[in-house]
């Protein structure tokens, strides 16, 4: 978590702003993962820090569950269940919703720079993970692709 929070960091202002909320996420599933053993107020800051990141950070043009729109709405919809606060939730379904209707759109998702009218049926880079990450935004009971809990 060490690196991840330096290279966080250092990150200039000049950067692409979806390098910096992909190290958030990264930061924000260890920091999750980790919260029984290793809930400190250091542990919180950057917690709130990364989160703060990803809240504020815009639709990019990819919407992957890896490192795109999708990813983002996990990170938010995993920080609602694991602090039990539905403004957090209620902001992945905002999110969601926008991302959908740009799709609907543009006449599909966004992969990778690919033309919105590629198919790509993948779980982390395609269209599975999305209607996965779709169907977890009503559905609680379903587990997280990306902290696999």
């Amino acid at each position: 978590m060490t690196y991840e929070w330096n290279a966080f960091l250092q990150e200039s202002e000049n950067n692409i702003q979806s390098n910096q909320s992909d190290i958030a996420g990264e930061i924000l599933l260890a920091h999750l993962a980790s919260l029984s053993t290793l809930n400190t107020t250091e542990v919180e800051q950057e917690l709130e820090i990364a989160l703060s990141t990803i809240r504020t950070s815009d639709l990019i043009d990819v919407d992957s569950i890896e490192r795109g729109n999708f990813g983002k709405i996990e990170m938010l919809l995993l920080m609602a269940q694991k602090l039990d606060c539905p403004e957090l939730r209620e902001e992945a379904l905002i999110r969601a919703s926008s991302t959908v209707n740009r799709a609907q759109l543009s006449g599909g998702y966004q992969f990778l720079k690919l033309p919105s009218s590629s198919f790509n049926p993948g779980l982390f880079q395609g269209t599975t993970g999305i209607g996965y990450e779709l169907l977890r935004l009503v559905e609680d009971c379903l587990p997280s692709i990306l902290s696999l809990s």
